[in-house]
């Protein structure tokens, strides 16, 4: 172990990948603060470099690396030096370590973390690029676009601002279209198997998956919209059933449910934490608004850890609850 440690080769095919996907997802994260700030204010995304939102100073590129900037600027503007708020790094962060999961879960196992998988599969620098096969990239650029999804409409949420319902179903509407246009993307069948495109015809996969999003938008809208009436006020609560009929739409039922369980777990802690650190008098409205970033957390973790999260729900006796629920919509 020793000598592969001091291995410059042992580091590059195991380091590598991750240091690359962890900063393609801080750079998605970079970009999806900009899309959370201007939209509500009818900018343009394409429009003018980042700037300080109080004295409009143009954020230069040196500190514009992802939490790195931030954090050696200590949270300030460099021109006017008022505070930077803490979220912008904490979004960069989300989708960093999101980005890099998902590649190390899917990418690096060939989709040994999903239902069907293969888990072993051999390790190299050029795994990610070459050794996947074409499903397991398609389904992890669809995972990401998910995650990056659900980190927007969360930054909408925290914000006050709720997108229209037709801009909502139309987001829904074209990542539902990866899995009826490609169903082997599509991890498991309203019964759970993951093996069921093989056999079919085309037409009768390409029912079968709208099918299956369709009860995965039901009882994902369900599960995931449970935190709305606990820990959402009431001009966030749209996120939490929006965001569940999305996970719905491209985990299936099964994912979404798993996913909506950890959101709300995740959210409950959060708006303990709020109440313990003695926010009840500072904003803590404002702060349990945050808690809506649990769900794309929560998203990560049940896409790359689907396999015991599903015995586990499975142990529970969960999944046979809701396979009878699924059966009867």
């Amino acid at each position: 172990m020793v000598e592969r440690l001091a291995d410059p080769l042992f580091w590059a095919e195991n380091m590598l990948p991750g240091v690359f996907f962890l900063l393609l997802g801080g750079l998605f994260g970079s970009f999806l603060n900009v899309v959370a700030y201007r939209v509500p204010r009818g900018g343009s995304v394409m429009g003018r470099r980042s700037h300080c939102p109080r004295c409009g100073a143009m954020i230069r590129s040196r500190d514009n690396v992802p939490v790195l900037g931030w954090v050696l600027l200590g949270g300030r503007c460099y021109a006017c030096r008022g505070w930077i708020s803490a979220r912008y790094p904490i979004v960069e962060a989300i989708m960093a370590v999101g980005v890099m999961t998902l590649a190390t879960r899917e990418l690096a196992t060939n989709g040994g973390n999903l239902p069907g998988g293969s888990p072993g599969f051999p390790t190299g620098p050029d795994l990610v690029f070459v050794h996947a096969s074409w499903q397991v990239m398609l389904a992890f650029a669809w995972h990401v676009a998910l995650l990056a999804t659900l980190v927007v409409w969360s930054l909408f949420a925290v914000d006050g601002y709720r997108p229209s319902a037709r801009g909502l179903a139309v987001v829904v509407l074209l990542l539902g279209l990866v899995g009826v246009a490609v169903p082997g993307v599509v991890p498991v069948d309203l019964a759970g198997r993951a093996d069921w495109p093989r056999g079919l015809s085309l037409q009768n996969a390409v029912i079968t998956a709208v099918l299956i999003a369709g009860v995965g938008a039901v009882l994902g809208g369900i599960v995931a919209g449970t935190p709305s009436f606990v820990v959402a006020p009431a001009d966030a609560g749209w996120f939490w059933p929006a965001g569940g009929v999305l996970l719905g739409v491209v985990l299936g039922w099964q994912g979404a449910t798993l996913a909506g369980a950890v959101g709300l777990g995740l959210a409950v802690v959060w708006m303990g934490l709020c109440l313990v650190g003695g926010s009840w008098r500072r904003g803590l409205a404002g702060r349990i608004r945050y808690a809506s970033l649990a769900l794309p957390i929560a998203a990560v973790v049940a896409i790359g850890w689907w396999r015991p999260l599903l015995n586990l729900a499975n142990s529970w006796g969960a999944h046979s609850i809701l396979s009878f629920a699924a059966s009867t919509l």
